[in-house]
C-alpha cells in the first residue's frame, strides 16, 4: 500500500484500546413524552447516575422509546432516579455484552472468491465486506464498477460500488453512506443487502432493472472503517474515528460533526472525549476529507442518504437550526419524505418519523446531511435512524432491512423523476 502505512498501523496499534466488557450493563427502555423529555434532555448533558449513555436520546416534542445503558454499579440508581421523577421504563436487557455476544454467535466467516456463500443475514467485520465488495463487482462488472473514495487515518481503504445499469447519460446519482458511526452494525449490513439485492435481481426482475438503469447508485458502505474495526476487535460501543486529539488523551471525532456547514455550533462538543467531539478544523478526519471530497469531485448528485441505526427516522435538514430551508425546497422534501415513509410503511407497516431533524430527533450541527443541502446543493439529502438497537441480533437484517429498501427505492424515483433536484439557492 503506501510507504505511511506501516507508520500509521504502527500508530494505530499504540492507540487501539483493551478490551472493553459490558458485562452486566443494563439496557432501560423510557417511555418519552413531552413532560418526560425536558429531564431526558437534562440526563443526556449532565447525566446524574455514573456511566449513563444515551442510545437513543427524546425525539423532540414526541412520544418516544429511549433506549440508555447503564453500567452495573449505577443500576439502583438508575431505578431510584426514574422512579422518583414518575417516568415509566423497563429493562430491556441486564447484560449487554451477552447480547454483543449473541451478534456473532456461531457466524460463518466469508472467505473471498466464495460469492454464493456470503451470508447477507448476518453481520461482517470490514475485511470482509471489501472481499464480498470485490467479489460481487467482478460477478457483475458489466453493470457496476468499484470507486476509491479515499482512506481511513489508519489507511483503510474507503471503497464504494457504483451500480449503473445501462450507462445511459443524464442519469440522476444519488449516494449512500454507511456506518459513519462505527457502532451501528445495522447501517453497512443494510448497505450490502441492498446492493446484492440491486444486483442479484437487475437481470430477471423488470422494476429493479427500470430503476437502477434511471437512476446512478453509489454505496459507500463503511465509511468510518477505523472506527468499526475497533468495534469488532476490542470495544463494541465505540462510535467515533481513530484520530488522535492533541493535548487530550482521547481518541477520535465525530465524523458526522465534522463537516463545515454550521461546524462547532449548538448541537456538537468540543470536548475531545465526548462521543459528539467535533474535531478541530471542518474536516479535520481524513474520512470526512475523502467523503466530501468525492461527493464536490463526482458530482453532481442529486440524492444523498446517511444511514444510521437506530429510531426509526427518515429525515432531512436541518440540523443545526430550528429555522426551515427555504419553503420552496421544505415542501419539495416534504412530500418526499411522506412518499418515502409510505413506501416503508406498506412492508410491514412500520411508521417512521420524518421531518427535519433538529424537529425530529435534537439540533446536530457539522452534519452530512445539511452540508450536502446547504453547501453541495442536494436538495434531497436525508439522514436516516433505522429500526432496531445496538444489541439486535443479526435476524433483524430480514425484518427491517425489506423495508427501508422499499424507502431507498421510492427515494431514487423521487429522484429521477425530479425535473431539477438541485437547492434552488445553490
Amino acid at each position: 500500500m503506501r510507504c505511511a502505512l506501516l507508520a500509521s498501523l504502527a500508530l494505530a496499534a499504540l492507540a487501539a484500546p483493551d478490551h472493553v466488557s459490558y458485562r452486566d450493563h443494563h439496557l432501560f427502555n423510557v417511555r418519552s413524552d413531552q413532560k418526560v423529555s425536558g429531564f431526558l434532555r437534562k440526563e443526556a448533558d449532565s447525566p446524574s447516575v455514573s456511566g449513563m449513555d444515551f442510545w437513543m436520546e427524546p425525539m423532540k416534542d414526541k412520544a418516544s422509546d429511549v433506549h440508555i445503558s447503564i453500567p452495573p454499579e449505577g443500576v439502583q440508581a438508575m431505578h431510584a432516579l426514574l422512579k422518583k421523577n414518575n417516568v415509566t421504563y423497563t429493562v430491556m436487557d441486564t447484560d449487554i455484552e451477552r447480547s454483543f455476544g449473541a451478534q456473532t454467535a456461531g457466524r460463518k466467516v466469508y472467505r473471498r472468491g466464495r460469492l454464493q456463500e456470503f451470508d447477507y443475514f448476518q453481520y461482517h467485520p470490514y475485511e470482509e465486506i471489501i472481499d464480498w465488495l470485490r467479489d460481487i463487482q467482478a460477478e457483475y462488472s458489466s453493470i457496476c464498477e468499484l470507486v476509491h473514495i479515499g482512506w481511513s487515518y489508519e489507511e483503510r481503504e474507503l471503497l464504494g460500488l457504483k451500480i449503473f445499469g445501462d450507462a445511459r447519460p443524464g442519469k440522476k446519482s444519488v449516494l449512500t453512506n454507511y456506518g459513519i458511526h462505527a457502532r451501528e452494525w445495522l447501517s453497512p449490513a443494510t448497505g450490502v443487502y441492498m446492493a446484492g439485492q440491486l444486483l442479484q435481481n437487475y437481470g430477471s426482475d423488470t422494476a429493479t432493472r427500470n430503476l437502477v438503469n434511471a437512476v446512478n447508485m453509489t454505496f459507500l458502505f463503511v465509511t468510518n472503517p477505523d472506527g468499526y474495526h475497533v468495534t469488532w476487535t476490542s470495544d463494541r460501543m465505540w462510535r467515533k474515528t481513530r484520530s488522535p486529539n492533541a493535548g487530550s488523551s482521547c481518541i477520535g471525532t465525530d465524523p458526522n460533526r465534522n463537516f463545515a456547514l454550521a461546524w462547532s455550533e449548538p448541537g456538537a462538543s468540543s470536548n475531545p472525549c465526548s462521543d459528539s467531539y467535533y474535531g478541530s478544523a471542518p474536516f479535520s478526519e481524513a474520512e470526512t476529507r475523502s467523503l466530501s471530497n468525492y461527493l464536490i469531485e463526482k458530482g453532481p448528485f442529486q440524492g444523498y442518504i446517511d444511514v444510521h441505526c437506530c429510531g426509526n427516522m427518515w429525515m432531512t435538514p436541518w440540523g443545526y437550526s430550528y429555522t426551515p430551508p427555504p419553503l420552496a425546497d421544505f415542501d419539495e422534501q416534504m412530500v418526499m419524505n411522506v412518499r418515502v415513509t409510505e413506501a416503508i410503511k406498506s412492508v410491514r407497516g412500520t411508521q417512521y418519523a420524518f421531518g427535519p431533524i433538529s424537529e425530529v430527533i435534537y439540533q446536530a450541527s457539522g452534519s452530512t446531511a445539511d452540508w450536502a443541502y446547504g453547501d453541495e446543493g442536494i436538495l434531497y439529502s436525508v439522514a436516516v435512524e433505522l429500526s432496531g438497537s445496538f444489541t439486535s441480533p443479526p435476524s433483524i437484517i430480514g425484518e427491517t432491512v425489506p423495508e427501508v429498501f422499499a424507502g431507498y427505492k421510492e427515494f431514487c424515483v423521487v429522484v429521477a423523476t425530479h425535473d431539477d433536484a438541485r437547492q434552488k439557492h445553490k
